[in-house]
C-alpha cells in the first residue's frame, strides 16, 4: 500500500501479472499522488482486500487464476445487491460485445484494454471516481433525509405523547360533564390505537423508497429478524439516540435497550462490537 494524505481516495488493482499492477500505480500516482493502493493476484485475494478496505475504485483483471475478475465482481454484487464501489474491468484479449455485456452486468462501470494507454486510463479511472463519487452523494443525502424524518416524527410523537398524558390526566382528574368526559377517553384511545402504526408505516415506505438495498439485503441476510428487529436495525443505521428510538416507535427507553440487546444477539454480534458501524456498511 502507498500512503498518501490523510483522507486519500483508494484504488484495488487485481492482477495476477505484477507488471501491470506497477505499471497502473505508476500511472495512476500521476493523476494524484495522494492515493492509496492495494494490490491482489486474484480475484479471491481480491475479494478480502475489497470487503475489508471498501476502496473507491477497483481495477480488475479479468482472466485469473483461482478466481476470475468476472466472479470477484459477480461475487461483490451478490454481497450488497449492486456494486457499492465503481470497478473496471481489464483485459489482455479482445473482448466482444457479449463478453463486455457479462462485464457490466457483473458490475463493471468500464473497461480498460492491457497494454495500458496512460491517457485512456487517467480518463477512465477520472471518470469512475466521479461517478462512485455521485453515488455516494446521492445515497448520503438519502441517508440525511432519512434521518431528518426519523427525528421529525419522533418530536411529533412526543408532543403527541404530552397531549395524551394531559387527555387523561383532565378526564381522570377534573370534575367534567358526561359529553366530555366520553370525548376525552375517545380522542385518549384514538391517539393510544392509531398514531404509532401510523407513524412507522408512513416512514417505514419511505425508508424502503430510499434505501431499498440496506432493507433488501437485512432481510436477505437475516430473515428472521422480528418486525420490532428490523424496526430497530433500521434507526440504528441512521444513528438515532435510545431516547428517539423510543419516542418514535412509542416505547420505554428501557424497552429500546432491550431490544437493541437481542437485535445485536440476531446478527451475530459481539459485546464489543459497534453495532451502528456494523448496520451502515451492510
Amino acid at each position: 500500500m502507498v500512503e498518501g494524505a490523510s483522507n486519500p481516495k483508494s484504488i484495488l488493482i487485481v492482477d495476477d501479472e505484477f507488471w501491470n499492477i506497477s505499471t497502473a500505480i505508476d500511472i495512476l500516482s500521476r493523476i494524484d499522488s495522494t492515493y492509496l493502493f492495494y494490490q491482489a493476484n486474484n480475484g479471491q485475494a481480491g475479494l478480502r482486500v475489497a470487503r475489508e478496505k471498501k476502496p473507491d475504485l477497483i481495477l480488475v483483471d479479468w482472466q485469473m487464476p483461482t478466481m476470475d475478475g468476472l466472479e470477484m465482481l459477480q461475487t461483490l454484487t451478490a454481497d450488497t445487491g449492486r456494486m457499492r464501489m465503481p470497478a473496471i474491468m481489464m483485459s489482455g484479449v479482445h473482448i466482444g460485445p457479449s463478453e463486455l455485456e457479462e462485464a457490466l452486468s457483473a458490475g463493471a462501470v468500464d473497461f480498460l484494454t492491457k497494454p495500458f494507454e496512460a491517457v485512456e486510463m487517467r480518463a477512465r479511472v477520472n471518470s469512475a471516481m466521479l461517478l462512485g463519487q455521485a453515488f455516494r452523494q446521492v445515497e448520503l443525502s438519502h441517508l440525511s433525509e432519512l434521518r431528518t424524518m426519523a427525528l421529525t416524527l419522533a418530536n411529533s410523537n412526543a408532543i403527541l405523547k404530552e397531549l395524551n398524558d394531559r387527555i387523561d390526566t383532565m378526564r381522570t382528574t377534573f370534575r367534567v360533564s358526561n359529553r366530555l368526559r366520553e370525548e376525552l377517553i375517545g380522542l385518549h384511545n384514538m391517539l393510544n390505537r392509531e398514531d404509532s402504526r401510523l407513524t412507522w408505516k408512513f416512514f417505514e415506505e419511505r425508508y424502503q423508497s430510499l434505501d431499498s438495498r440496506f432493507w433488501d439485503k437485512l432481510n436477505a441476510m437475516f430473515p428472521e429478524l422480528t418486525g420490532a428487529e428490523r424496526r430497530l436495525a433500521v434507526l440504528q443505521r441512521l444513528g438515532l439516540t435510545s431516547k428517539e428510538m423510543a419516542q418514535l416507535l412509542y416505547l420505554e427507553t428501557e424497552s429500546v435497550h432491550v431490544g437493541r440487546s437481542r437485535l445485536r444477539k440476531a446478527l451475530g454480534l459481539e459485546l464489543g462490537d459497534n453495532i451502528t458501524l456494523f448496520l451502515q456498511q451492510l
